[in-house]
């Protein structure tokens, strides 16, 4: 595995497994099931004052 930033191989595989968990949607959500917004989500849409018809 390429090094970046000098990161050690360990805490790249670390951030990867992250990543792909974050990335992947739970076993149990079909592609049609809908999420709701999280709050955080709402929140930064809310500050940064850009909607999405702009």
């Amino acid at each position: 595995m390429e090094r970046a930033m000098g990161l050690s191989d360990e805490v790249i595989r670390y951030l990867t497994l992250k990543l792909d968990r974050v990335v992947a949607p739970p076993a149990n959500l079909s592609p049609l099931t809908e999420i709701p917004p999280s709050p955080i989500t709402e929140a930064v849409v809310e500050d940064d004052g850009i909607s999405a018809e702009d």
